[in-house]
């Protein structure tokens, strides 16, 4: 594992919204970044934002960073909405693997029920399509998530998923209707699980791919259970290396106050990769 962590230890994270009057940067200032990014050693790249699949020519743009040389995986995290009919074509793309939103798998829930059929289309289309295994992305929330922790981890003993249960933040939690269930909590509930990775000595291996999630087995399953802790001390320092924002502003994390804007230097690969520098200082 360890030539593996040194060959694709760095992460890049960027955010596509089309809803934010789209991204900053054109697809091929995007390709650009990445490609600077990768010289840098970033071998993962993970796109986000609100609705991510509706962005226009998403399709070439994830068919051009695959194409990068040095990039490993690319993913995408998506509430589900449109996948269902784009999966397959991202997949031919060279789309690697999807996270995908779902709090609960209770109709009742959603309003009308109706983003619940979005969400197993999605989860239907994307495992059909080859981009496995789906991750799913469950934020922990007492009084709402916490009666369904059995069910979501039932879904590991027939489905190659990955359940990912993330924690909110305190800044997440005071913005909630709901109060935070912590990582912590919920494995006290589920005594039977086990590292996911173990090296021959039978202690956990991590491996880079799964960025900040602390990862589980159940004896048996086909699927995982993943932690994401973030309000781990070192939860930060997991996090992915770099991060471009959909106004094309780059920073070490999402939450950082200050960054570099890339817009006036995206077609200059040299001020790209010292901007790049300068953020992994």
């Amino acid at each position: 594992m360890s030539n593996f962590n040194e060959s694709f230890n760095k992460k890049i994270r960027i955010e596509l919204s089309e809803q934010k009057g789209g991204v900053a940067l054109s697809p091929a200032q995007i390709k650009n970044a990445v490609e600077a990014a990768a010289k840098a050693g970033a071998g993962i790249v993970k796109l986000v934002g609100q609705d991510p699949v509706r962005y226009s020519g998403l399709k070439a743009l994830v068919k051009d960073i695959k194409r990068t040389e040095g990039i490993f995986e690319v993913s995408l995290t998506t509430d589900g909405h449109g996948l269902g009919d784009a999966a397959k074509g991202l997949a031919a793309a060279g789309l690697d693997r999807v996270n995908i939103n779902v709090d609960t798998l209770k109709y009742s829930k959603y309003t009308g029920g109706g983003e619940l059929d979005d969400i197993v289309t999605a989860i239907n289309a994307a495992t059909d399509a080859g981009l496995k295994p789906v991750k799913l992305n469950i934020l922990l929330k007492k009084d709402y998530s916490e009666d369904e922790i059995m069910d979501f981890v039932q879904l590991t003993l027939q489905h190659q998923y990955e359940i990912r249960f993330i924690e909110m933040t305190e800044e997440e939690e005071a913005e909630s209707e709901y109060e935070a269930l912590l990582c912590a909590d919920v494995k006290k509930r589920l005594p039977a699980l086990r590292p996911g990775l173990m090296g021959d000595d039978g202690k956990a291996l991590s491996d880079p791919r799964d960025g900040t999630a602390d990862v589980y087995k159940y004896p048996g399953a086909l699927g995982k259970i993943c932690f994401i802790e973030k309000r781990a001390a070192d939860f930060a320092q997991r996090c992915a290396d770099l991060y471009i924002s959909a106004a094309g502003v780059l920073k070490r994390d999402e939450k950082d106050e200050n960054g570099i804007n890339l817009k006036p230097i995206a077609d200059d690969k040299e001020k790209l990769a010292a901007a790049i520098r300068e953020i992994l200082g």
